[in-house]
């Protein structure tokens, strides 16, 4: 093959993962949508991406609720501390609607401070207690959280495939 022609062939392919990416990114945002309007849970806007109004114990809430208004003023250091505190006592009460909403919390700060492989294990490690605590929107909001981590970490093929997973 031609240099030419390889270079075209890589161009067409560059374009096609991206249209892609793209297209399973869309995908994944209607579907976790749909899943939040059918299970009743919350939606907002925080920083960078979208939140889920959670359901925890009561003297987990009260906290998270500050971490996620800290995050919203844009106060990374003072969020992440706050979802710390609250992971610890999610974790100490068993709470694992809790426990995984603080994890994706603590994503959520690491991803808007561009620390993408931090951010990727806390979401990560997020799903199995959304999915403990039946939470099916916080799971698929996670998993297309972390595509769209992947998209940010330039890995298109892992971003495909969380997008799709959610």
């Amino acid at each position: 093959m031609s240099k030419s022609a390889l270079a075209a062939f890589q161009r067409r392919s560059t374009v096609q993962c991206r249209e892609q990416t793209i297209f399973a990114a869309a995908r994944a945002l209607a579907l976790t949508i749909a899943l939040l309007f059918v299970f009743g849970c919350g939606l907002e806007t925080v920083g960078s991406g979208l939140h889920l109004e959670p359901t925890m114990t009561g003297s987990v809430l009260a906290p998270y609720n500050e971490a996620t208004e800290a995050l919203r003023a844009g106060d990374q250091d003072n969020a992440r501390k706050k979802y710390e505190q609250v992971l610890a006592e999610a974790q100490r009460l068993g709470d694992n609607s809790g426990i995984g909403y603080s994890l994706a919390g603590l994503g959520n700060v690491y991803l808007n401070l561009q620390e993408y492989s931090k951010s990727l294990d806390l979401f990560s490690s997020a799903l199995p207690y959304f999915r403990k605590a039946q939470k099916l929107a916080a799971e698929g909001l996670a998993l297309a959280t972390i595509g769209h981590v992947y998209v940010a970490m330039k890995n298109p093929q892992s971003a495909i495939e969380a997008f799709n997973e959610a």
